[in-house]
């Protein structure tokens, strides 16, 4: 239904990039359908919490993404001296790695529930007239 990664939109956070099929569909618009009935207090409560879901899944597919390539150059170094100082060498540095991500995963958190609690602009309850318009005075 929705391909694209802009996080600027809930939908691609609750979408999959998949095709969904009638029954996915079907749940779909009404999961919208009662998201749209909600203040704006809440749909930013609820963008938050996908902003933080979605950093999550993003910086946990990254930091496993960074071992494979950083153990096979471990095991490339023949020396079992140089071995023992690349293996400390490597866990050391992906811990600090992890604490970092975790950090900057908590830090972000914290900034997109700050938006939560941003107070929501003043809308006008009522329209002006069609001649308070026109002439640019009350009615």
């Amino acid at each position: 239904m929705n391909e694209t990664a802009d996080i600027s939109h809930l939908d691609n956070f609750l979408v999959p990039a998949r095709e969904l099929n009638a029954g996915e569909t079907a749940v779909w618009r009404s999961t919208a359908y009662q998201y749209s009935k909600l203040n704006g207090a809440a749909q930013k409560e609820a963008y938050a919490l996908a902003l933080t879901g979605k950093l999550q899944d993003y910086m946990q597919a990254l930091f496993i993404g960074l071992q494979d390539p950083a153990w096979a150059r471990v095991e490339q170094v023949r020396d079992p001296r140089g071995r023992e100082m690349a293996e400390t060498f490597t866990a050391v540095t992906m811990n600090q790695t992890a604490r970092i991500m975790a950090g900057l995963q908590l830090s972000a958190s914290q900034q997109f529930n700050a938006i939560v609690t941003e107070p929501l602009p003043e809308m006008p309850t009522t329209r002006p007239g069609f001649w308070a318009r026109v002439l640019g005075g009350a009615a």
